[in-house]
């Protein structure tokens, strides 16, 4: 169930009685310590990530590592031959 409850947005539904809702986070990295910084715009404890959202964040990552590193980061998901789970 996704919606709106007393001014924050649910894309999903309200996970359990902690969620607050959703919140902008940022990603960037420092050069002169070469440190990634990921900030929450506000205090929490926990975050929820869809799938799209999981891979969103796996790919901004995977470029960051890749300035960082000064080297191509390649992500693969699946592997070669296909799911072999289904």
């Amino acid at each position: 169930m996704s919606g709106k409850g007393f001014g924050r947005d649910y894309p999903r539904g309200r996970v359990s009685g902690e969620d607050e809702g959703s919140t902008p986070m940022g990603i960037a990295h420092d050069p002169s310590t070469n440190t990634l910084v990921i900030r929450f715009f506000k205090p929490m404890q926990w975050i929820g990530l869809g799938p799209d959202e999981v891979l969103n964040l796996l790919m901004m990552l995977a470029k960051h590592l890749s300035v960082m590193k000064g080297v191509p980061v390649q992500v693969v998901i699946g592997d070669e031959e296909g799911d072999r789970n289904g």
